[in-house]
């Protein structure tokens, strides 16, 4: 079997190079390190030279069996998937590369594409929030595309108490004072109109004049605020 691999991949036969690789694969059922590696093989010449993208995906997935961590193999899936349209695999498949992953950002990038998977293709936006509420939690705590996220979802299901905490965490990683008097307005604007808690609003309203003390609209806001409360 070994003579034939070799014969068979100089003389570019891919055909017969891929029945040889799946012999070995059954040889080695014992050494899962060997047949992991024959595996490997057999994925990428039929992804790759023979466009076999089933017989790919069977053998990447039962390379996963045996290497669950494996990194090539869960990043061809996903792009098996991706290419498939299997939406539901692929979340599976993400939710295991993003703690592997190398980079921060990069697992940052995988939970994003996850959370946006789980709203979009599978109507799901409850695991949807709760997959962005992962990212600020324990990977990206600064992530301004998760909170993003994280606001419209919450704001589509009318959940205006978590819309504020996510915006009160918004403010927070506005550094720009010309941007931060808006967001602080709108955060006193939740509080009384959403929420109908005017000493919250209040608290709200004060804090944009911490930030702009001449600001007229929180201080129209505060009188009559400060006119209900008595």
């Amino acid at each position: 079997l070994g003579a034939l691999e070799a014969l068979y991949a100089s003389l570019e036969r891919p055909d017969e190079l891929a029945r040889v690789l799946d012999l070995q694969v059954e040889r080695t059922i014992a050494d899962a390190a060997a047949q992991g590696e024959y595996l490997r093989a057999v994925a990428r010449l039929a992804e790759g030279t023979l466009r076999e993208i089933p017989r790919a995906r069977k053998a990447w997935e039962r390379l996963c069996e045996i290497l669950p961590g494996d990194a090539e193999a869960l990043e061809a899936l996903a792009r098996i998937y991706t290419g498939e349209g299997d939406w539901a695999t692929l979340v599976r498949i993400l939710e295991r590369q993003v703690p592997l992953a190398a980079e921060p950002a990069r697992a940052v990038e995988l939970a994003l594409l996850r959370a946006q998977l789980l709203d979009e293709r599978l109507r799901n936006p409850e695991e949807a929030a709760r997959a962005l509420e992962q990212v600020v939690a324990e990977l990206d705590p600064r992530s301004w595309t998760a909170h993003e996220r994280l606001r419209a979802l919450y704001e589509r299901k009318e959940d205006w108490a978590r819309v504020v905490k996510v915006a009160e965490r918004m403010l927070f990683l506005t550094e720009d004072p010309t941007l931060r008097t808006p967001r602080a307005l709108e955060l006193g604007v939740l509080w009384r109109d959403r929420l109908g808690d005017d000493k919250r609003a209040v608290t709200a309203f004060e804090r944009v004049l911490e930030i702009d003390g001449d600001n007229l609209e929180a201080l129209q806001a505060l009188a009559a605020l400060y006119a209900k409360l008595g």
